[in-house]
């Protein structure tokens, strides 16, 4: 997978119009976590907040309260998969993929980020790079047996997509 893929789409630019202007400037000018006086107290019943809107599928509220998290805390691995998750939901696979990719960086051993990259690269027909992502995916899985049977059962939905490409080697280390 490209990691790195700077590319949008025409859903992307509709998530981005529908960012508070008021809120942008205000990130641009880096004051945003001082003006919002977020620490842990606060931060984390949002993140529960976005979580519980998670649970109940409501995509659209708990994207734009992840990204307003992430805007104040991106290195943060649940805000990472909290912006994978409602992405994907929204169908937007692209920034699905990025977030999974943000979620690799921060945590490499962790296998729900392969899983998430390799779920939205399967659905954008990146096949070579949703069969590394789950792979990837399984072989971290562990003791996670509903992640790994999950992975496992793209990558077989994959084998009947692209058959006889399995055998390849996955390029990561």
């Amino acid at each position: 997978m490209n990691k790195n893929d700077g590319g949008t789409t025409a859903s992307t630019a509709s998530i981005t119009e529908a960012l508070d202007p008021d809120l942008l400037d205000r990130i641009a000018s880096q004051t945003l976590a001082r003006e919002l006086q977020l620490g842990e107290a606060t931060f984390n019943p949002l993140l529960d907040l976005a979580d519980r809107l998670v649970e109940r599928k409501n995509w659209t509220e708990a994207f734009d309260l992840f990204s307003r998290l992430g805007l104040v805390d991106p290195a943060n691995l649940d805000v990472q998969l909290g912006l994978a998750r409602c992405a994907t939901g929204l169908g937007e696979h692209e920034i699905a993929i990025k977030a999974a990719a943000n979620v690799i960086r921060l945590a490499p051993s962790d296998p729900r980020g392969y899983l998430l990259s390799g779920k939205n690269c399967l659905m954008i027909g990146q096949l070579q790079e949703a069969r590394e992502d789950l792979a990837d995916a399984v072989r971290l899985a562990g003791d996670e047996t509903a992640l790994a049977a999950q992975a496992s059962l793209l990558l077989s939905q994959l084998e009947t997509l692209d058959p006889g490409k399995s055998g390849k080697q996955s390029t990561r280390g």
